[in-house]
């Protein structure tokens, strides 16, 4: 799994940048990320956001999630984003009950 962060590459930030993102926006957090490719999407003060990401536009990144009855489209604004881990496999799965 990669990861990309402002300021370094594969960590959170240095100590000269914690905390400071204005230098960063959706092109530098997606830059390395495919169309489609399943992230991890780390926030400030929020759980992390998982899905198939689809574009960054402007100050705006969208994802996709589903998985067999849930569907969703998930727009994350880019001054929350703390880092962006890609991951090859999705392993958040909705509470289905149902076996098809």
């Amino acid at each position: 799994m990669g990861c990309s962060s402002c300021g370094n590459y594969g960590n959170y930030g240095d100590n000269r940048r914690r905390g400071r993102n204005n230098d960063c926006d959706c092109d530098t957090f997606f830059r390395h990320v495919s169309r489609n490719q399943f992230v991890k999407v780390f926030l400030k003060a929020s759980k992390p956001v998982e899905g198939f990401f689809i574009e960054a536009n402007g100050k705006e990144a969208t994802l996709f999630d589903f998985d067999r009855k849930c569907h969703s489209v998930i727009t994350i604004c880019c001054d929350d984003i703390v880092a962006v881990a890609v991951n090859h496999v999705n392993e958040k799965r909705c509470n289905d009950k149902d076996d098809y």
